[in-house]
């Protein structure tokens, strides 16, 4: 375990994936995540604050409903308070897209500045036509894993799967 100030922080980091589907019924939230996607983020890395840009340190999950694919950080707020809430030293949050190439395009703009460029007021259309989707909906698929010590000092791995297939999680 890691201590600081006085406070008990677990070395192993909680990840949150998300899988998220083109069919989604994507609205105004979605549209405003693609207004952050140029923009650096704070995360928790060993109980201290870090900047990351979001659609980096990529790494692939298989999802509950068997779709395995990259997925990148992006700017979820779980970052900053799960450390505070659970004590975990670290925190990830990363999305990916139901389609390689859509995922790996975005990766690519945001990699090489094009959505740097397209920040600009003029493109504000263009960056939220990106995500802004009404689809028929499509399921929700989130992995969480956790790794930490039990309170007897016992290393303990868990993940957990959530699954909405209608699409509607709160």
């Amino acid at each position: 375990m890691l201590r600081t100030s006085g406070r008990k922080l677990y070395p192993n980091p909680i990840d949150v994936d998300i899988l998220f589907a083109l069919a989604d019924k994507a609205g105004p939230n979605s549209a405003e995540y693609m207004d952050r996607i140029a923009i650096p983020f704070d995360i928790t890395v060993s109980g201290k604050k870090q900047q990351r840009y979001p659609f980096s340190d990529a790494k692939e999950v298989t999802f509950p409903g068997g779709f395995t694919g990259k997925v990148h950080r992006f700017d979820v707020p779980d970052q900053m308070k799960l450390p505070v809430t659970t004590g975990a030293a670290s925190v990830n949050g990363r999305i990916g897209f139901d389609d390689d190439f859509t995922t790996a395009s975005l990766a690519f703009m945001a990699k090489h500045g094009i959505m740097k460029l397209l920040d600009r007021p003029i493109f504000d259309g263009v960056r939220r036509s990106l995500m802004y989707n009404s689809g028929q909906g499509a399921a929700h698929e989130i992995v969480i894993k956790i790794e930490g010590i039990t309170s007897s000092g016992q290393p303990n791995k868990k993940k957990v799967t959530v699954v909405d297939l209608w699409g509607k999680l709160t």
